[in-house]
């Protein structure tokens, strides 16, 4: 199991659940945070807006969807760049500086690259804190799958 999100009526339980919950044979918890809200399911949030993008009408809409999504998923930003995406590529270009300086990834540093392989644009985004889990790396993946058939299709480019 990836994530567990638990209702406490008293914060100051949450170091007993800690201490009792690796009690438990092979578990092991990596990161505690408080939420000032209800989290939005991963699946909620990709059916949404995979439901959003069906319903958009030009290449603005298609990637503000795809910021909101990423926004509900708490990535710390989005940029996306390439054909039809140009207005986010000196914040694509300024990340992947980072990268190379740092020479690769830094430990908090979780970042993401999905390819619109039929318009030929890129989504990168970051996330600080959660790590990113590799079935939200699938799920915004299939989401840019999913946004990039329709940009080809508002085109009248066929997939």
């Amino acid at each position: 199991m990836d994530e567990i999100v638990v209702e406490l009526s008293d914060p100051s339980l949450v170091g007993l659940l800690r201490s009792e919950l690796q009690e438990v044979d092979g578990v092991e918890v990596e990161d505690v945070c408080m939420l000032q809200t209800k989290p939005v399911s991963l699946t909620q949030a990709i059916l949404a807006a995979a439901g959003r993008l069906l319903e958009t009408s030009g290449p603005e809409a298609v990637f503000e969807v795809l910021s909101d999504a990423c926004r509900e998923l708490r990535m710390t930003w989005a940029a996306i760049a390439g054909p039809e995406g140009e207005r986010d590529s000196g914040r694509v270009a300024a990340v992947l500086e980072e990268v190379a300086r740092s020479g690769g990834l830094a430990e908090d540093l979780e970042l993401l690259a999905a390819c619109f392989e039929q318009t030929g644009a890129l989504l990168v985004a970051k996330r600080t804190h959660p790590p990113l889990r590799h079935r939200e790396r699938f799920e915004i993946a299939t989401l840019v799958r999913l946004a990039d058939w329709r940009l080809a299709e508002l085109s009248g480019r066929k997939a």
